[in-house]
């Protein structure tokens, strides 16, 4: 059996010294069932393919030659061919004829690792051109805020919907409930102004009453007149009444009960406040004014936030792409594993690894899937969504842009837009307004008024109902408070004074966020390069390990290493990717009320796969960022 073995492995040995390889010999169709990588390799022409250059690329991309060089232990380079902007494997060296003629790219340029089919989709624009559609109506949130379930098949999920980013920041502006708050104190405010004009207009009051009264002090001098005419006839009662003078005195022991009409039309108008009625007007106004710029930056920090946890929802998608890919492998590598010791090439140790690193593979997916439900639900809460339905992303991972403004402009243009700014200018208008109208109170005061009543008294002789009016001009000057005036101004003139400095806080805060956001998506655009060329670099190397494991001159804790650094690999990326949208779409917050044109310039990208089909990372075309 040894020997047996020897012989397999120096005839394999042998045929890749001749550079014979069953990838150089594949035709597109063909299917070598040791990997899902060898499968998609041989499927490929047999001859280089130069493939459509991104625009944001400098050089076009070149597609590994099929042809292999030597053998795999001496790893020789040529200086003739590059592949994925480096020196090329000795497995894809050795370029055919054909190849020869082909552009390459130079070295210093990095280039997608990408293993290009046979027909390349059409290029289509990004996100940034594409106009926002609005969402679907059923995704909207029921009308009565105070509605809640109250059976379990109502908070059941009953599907899943795709939406974009432009549909998601549609839905949030429509359905979070913080910026349908701003939108409610917005016109909480426009009504207070409209109270504060009030005092432009005169006040104008109707008054008017019927009373019947009997009056108790009248039935108190009946009773004391009529005790001194007693007393006057010596306390003879009787006699007292039958005195002329006494004659209708007796008639009633108390008063006589009146009914009356009485109706008055009043006028006031404040002529004169010293500036108080102005200082209301100007703090309304003012508190309107903050609360529009607070519902903007509820806005735009909204923007923001639901961009990021889409964007999570994204890398949480991707990650889950990524863990399955992995278990693929992962249970290629066993299947070959085991394929390997029953042939008497394996040992048990190899097969037993080989499980570990599919046990591993198959936590990470499952953990993977649960962070993907959470951030399904964290973004169908941000916005409030109905109860039965959750959503995920429909936008594929690619770089969002590319930002059009350097530092400087960016730090200039967020002072300019920010409603944060503006916030606090607003407020230091506010404290102004306050302290004039707490002065006021120290100041004269002018009220004209105007008063024209009507009167009837039934008990009188008299038909007709009588008139009457008043004119007066009434000043009143407070000439001592106490200080409460005064110390109600230096209130506000500290008030004031907070608003300069958070002026300048918020400024150094803007700058601050402008720098942060802009280092980070340098470094992001660095990153994408770096992780674009090391991802090649890792399916190469898995594919490389993968041959020599199924040649017999490597070990499957080589292939098991290098699937390892393929799903890091393939991750970075994601992230590098990702981190660079959240760069992109925090500039864009930072420069709040700009049009998102005049500050990105949108990247041509070719349209994500389609259907439920998850192909091998290794073979997705993907786009860079220079």
């Amino acid at each position: 059996m040894k020997t047996v073995q020897h012989s397999i492995l120096v005839s394999i040995g042998f045929l890749l010294t001749l550079g014979y390889s069953p990838m150089a010999q594949a035709t597109p169709g063909t299917t070598i069932e040791s990997s899902p990588e060898l499968n998609l390799i041989a499927q490929l022409e047999p001859n280089s393919t130069t493939v459509p250059s991104s625009p944001l690329l400098s050089a076009p991309i070149v597609a590994p030659t099929q042809q292999m060089q030597t053998d795999l232990g001496n790893e020789s380079v040529s200086k003739d061919t590059v592949i994925r902007g480096q020196k090329a494997s000795p497995m894809m060296n050795k370029a055919t004829p054909s190849s020869a003629t082909k552009e390459v790219a130079p070295i210093d340029t990095p280039i997608a690792p990408q293993l290009v089919p046979t027909a390349m989709p059409p290029e289509t624009p990004s996100t940034l051109d594409i106009p926002a559609v609005p969402a679907p109506d059923f995704l909207t949130t029921p009308a009565n805020p105070l509605l809640f379930p109250t059976k379990p098949e109502e908070v059941q999920l009953k599907g899943v919907r795709a939406l974009t980013l432009q549909e998601t920041i549609e839905l949030a502006e429509r359905n979070n409930r913080d910026l349908a708050i701003s939108r409610l104190q917005v016109q909480q405010q426009q009504a207070a102004v409209r109270e504060a004009q009030a005092n432009l207009y005169p006040t104008l009051d109707l008054q008017s009453n019927l009373n019947r009264s009997l009056s108790a002090s009248g039935t108190i001098g009946i009773k004391a007149r009529q005790a001194d005419a007693i007393t006057a006839a010596g306390g003879d009662e009787a006699f007292a009444r039958s005195l002329p003078q006494n004659s209708t005195l007796f008639d009633r022991n108390i008063a006589a009960e009146s009914t009356s009409w009485d109706t008055s039309l009043q006028l006031n108008y404040d002529l004169y406040t010293s500036g108080a009625s102005a200082a209301r007007r100007r703090i309304a106004a003012g508190n309107l004014r903050a609360a529009e710029l607070a519902m903007e930056r509820v806005r735009e920090q909204l923007r923001l936030d639901v961009t990021g946890e889409y964007y999570d929802l994204q890398e949480a998608n991707e990650q889950v792409s990524i863990n399955e890919q992995s278990v693929r492998n992962s249970e290629q590598s066993l299947r070959d594993a085991n394929a390997q010791e029953r042939a008497g090439l394996g040992t048990r140790f190899d097969v037993l690894r080989s499980e570990v690193q599919l046990a591993n593979n198959q936590q990470q997916l499952t953990n993977s899937l649960a962070n993907e439900e959470v951030n399904r639900r964290r973004i169908a809460q941000r916005l409030s969504l109905p109860e039965f339905v959750t959503v995920s992303a429909a936008d594929a991972v690619r770089p969002a842009g590319t930002w059009k403004l350097n530092l400087e402009e960016t730090i200039v243009t967020a002072y300019k837009q920010r409603v944060e700014l503006e916030e606090q200018l607003v407020q230091r208008d506010i404290s102004e307004a306050g302290r004039t109208q707490a002065l006021s109170a120290l100041g004269p005061r002018i009220q004209l008024q105007a008063r024209y009543n009507l009167l009837k008294i039934f008990e009188q002789p008299v038909s007709e109902v009588s008139s009457g009016y008043s004119v007066a001009a009434v000043a009143t000057w407070r000439l001592l408070d106490g200080g409460a005036a005064r110390s109600q101004a230096q209130q506000q003139e500290v008030g004031k004074q907070i608003a300069e400095t958070r002026f300048t806080q918020s400024r150094n805060n803007i700058r601050f966020q402008v720098e942060q956001s802009y280092a980070t998506l340098i470094s992001s655009g660095k990153n994408i390069e770096t992780t674009t060329k090391a991802l090649g670099q890792a399916c190469e190397a898995r594919r490389l390990a993968k041959l020599r494991f199924d040649a017999g001159v490597g070990t499957q804790t080589d292939v098991l290493n290098a699937e390892t650094d393929l799903t890091r690999s393939a991750g970075s990326r994601v992230t590098a990717i990702l981190n660079y949208n959240r760069s992109i779409a925090q500039l864009l917050r930072a420069v709040s009320n700009v049009a998102k044109g005049s500050t990105v310039s949108p990247v041509s990208t070719s349209p994500p796969a389609v259907g439920n089909q998850k192909p091998d990372f290794c073979s997705t075309a993907y786009t860079e960022i220079r």
